[in-house]
């Protein structure tokens, strides 16, 4: 084979050997792309799918946050609605004028009381004659009367006795309920037991009742200008203040709310409260039992503290005796008891503060 043969048949091999590693490596290349493409799509669709999920996730959020936004608009919307509506009712009963005189109940005497009601906001007070007024904002809340044995009993409904209906909680029912008697008259007895409601309770110009059993439920207690021998009182929650009045003895059960005496006389009392503050300003007792849960409580306008035994436990709190720290416990017995006069306060939680008489 001469030379230029060899080197003809050289060049034809290199060439074919270059077209076929072109070949084989555009192959591989094309398969390593197909795999990468395959990759790289999978990569896409995990990312895509997550990122689906967070959006769905970020939509449920949001779409709850607009729910919450519109009940809470919603909410307020029928709660202005309803403090509109009761502030209406409400400015309507203040002036008893306005109120509806109960059937069979002007001019009828009785010497005693006993009133069973549901929700409404019940008023007892002297006035001209004896009777029995109302204004409520539906019918269903008009109380009935009868007279047994010289005694009103007066209530509601049965099924309003145990509150308002729910489909009524926007709705804003206004109940007042009052009971009128003479001035300078004097009653067996007053019971009344009531759900939810405010009492207020005023004997101006002469009220007399030899005893008086008050039960709420939820709602602020007011009574002043009374004589009774026994007041039991006993409240669920609200703001209880009773002033001017004098007893034998006073029994107050108190849940929660602040409970204010102020200008009593009587010989005994005895307070149990829950939570709340609870303060007496010049009255005048022979014994002061008050167990208290949580709130300060102090007695003020002490005419002579050096007759009565001191026996005060503070629990979590402080004693101050006329200002002065004295720790969480305190005893004082001047007389040696001979007196049988005391005052006995066990806290739970809440300072005790006793003072004289400035």
């Amino acid at each position: 084979m001469n030379r230029k043969k060899y080197l003809g048949i050289l060049a034809i091999i290199t060439v074919a050997c270059i077209i076929g590693g072109s070949l084989i490596h555009g192959i591989a290349r094309q398969h390593r792309l197909a795999q990468y493409a395959s990759e790289f799509q999978e990569a896409r669709q995990e990312i895509k799918e997550e990122f689906a999920d967070d959006l769905d996730e970020d939509i449920d959020d949001l779409d709850e946050e607009i729910r919450e936004d519109l009940e809470e608009d919603l909410t307020d919307d029928q709660a202005e609605k309803a403090e509109d509506t009761l502030e209406t009712h409400e400015d309507a009963a203040k002036d008893h004028s306005n109120e509806t005189a109960l059937e069979g109940t002007a001019g009828v005497a009785f010497t005693g009381m006993d009133l069973k009601l549901g929700p409404a906001d019940l008023d007892i007070m002297t006035g001209t004659d004896f009777g029995v007024t109302y204004y409520v904002s539906d019918d269903k809340y008009i109380p009935t009367a009868e007279y047994k044995d010289g005694i009103l009993y007066l209530k509601q409904d049965e099924k309003m006795l145990h509150g308002l209906d729910m489909k009524d909680f926007f709705t804003a029912n206004k109940v007042q309920i009052t009971v009128t008697v003479p001035q300078n008259t004097t009653l067996d007895g007053v019971k009344v037991d009531m759900g939810s409601g405010n009492l207020h309770l005023n004997g101006t110009g002469g009220l007399t009742a030899k005893a008086m059993d008050l039960d709420t439920g939820s709602g602020n207690v007011e009574i002043a200008n009374l004589t009774t021998e026994t007041l039991s009182l006993d409240t669920g929650s609200g703001e209880v203040e009773i002033a001017s009045l004098t007893a034998q003895q006073i029994v107050v059960n108190h849940g929660s709310g602040d409970l204010n005496l102020e200008n009593l006389s009587a010989k005994a009392i005895d307070i149990d409260s829950g939570s709340g503050e609870c303060e007496l300003e010049n009255v005048v007792f022979d014994t002061l039992d008050i167990n208290g849960g949580s709130g300060d409580i102090s007695v003020e306008g002490i005419a002579d503290m050096n007759t009565y035994l001191l026996d005060l436990d503070a629990g979590s709190g402080t004693i101050f005796i006329n200002g002065q720290r004295e720790g969480d416990e305190f005893n004082w017995n001047p007389t040696d008891g001979t007196t049988g006069r005391y005052i006995r306060i066990d806290g739970g939680s809440g300072d005790i503060k006793i003072g004289l008489d400035d």
